[in-house]
């Protein structure tokens, strides 16, 4: 399983570098990997919402928004575009993905959940022990104003189904019938 987490995350990663290339073998240049690519982070969120982060801090918020949800054999790649904008900070202070999405010091990938209503499913992000397969929630983050980007993976859904409901924190509300793409 953990070999398995390895390879789909190398995967998620693997048009990151926009070197990728493969030759023919006869001397002649490199040629683009028809496979590769870089992703398009100028993609529009499916949906999006902005929420508070903290109760305790009602000017502190951030937009969250779906980015894509997508299912590749035997997992589903959920990718999050996320935007602060905290009063409590100053527009030089760097927001964690962590304190945008309302966990704190906890793990981002705790709250996330996929409720597959028609057929009773919950989907969680896949984790092994302490490691997750997902963005780290400090290792992400950014100025108030400008976009992260975070994702989780999940279990392919079970049944044939073509949208799910995303929960990105118990106390937000849900995000209804996300496309899912195959």
């Amino acid at each position: 399983m953990l070999r398995a987490a390895v390879a789909t995350t190398s995967l998620l990663f693997a048009g990151c570098s926009g070197a990728d290339t493969a030759t023919k073998g006869t001397g002649e240049e490199p040629v683009a990997d028809a496979g590769a690519g870089v992703e398009d982070r100028a993609a529009e969120a499916v949906v999006e919402q902005t929420v508070v982060s903290d109760p305790a801090s009602p000017d502190d918020k951030a937009t969250v928004g779906v980015a894509s949800l997508t299912v590749d054999r035997e997992t589903m790649v959920l990718r999050l575009i996320v935007t602060p904008d905290f009063a409590s900070v100053s527009d030089s202070e760097v927001v964690d993905l962590g304190e945008a999405m309302g966990v704190g010091g906890q793990y981002f990938g705790v709250k996330l959940r996929l409720l597959d209503r028609e057929n009773l499913k919950e989907y969680s992000v896949i984790n092994q022990g302490f490691e997750w397969w997902a963005s780290a929630s400090s290792e992400v983050g950014a100025v108030n104003g400008d976009p992260m980007y975070a994702f989780a993976v999940f279990a392919a859904p079970e049944d044939d189904i073509d949208s799910i409901d995303v929960r990105l924190h118990e106390n937000w509300p849900e995000l209804t019938d996300v496309p899912i793409t195959r």
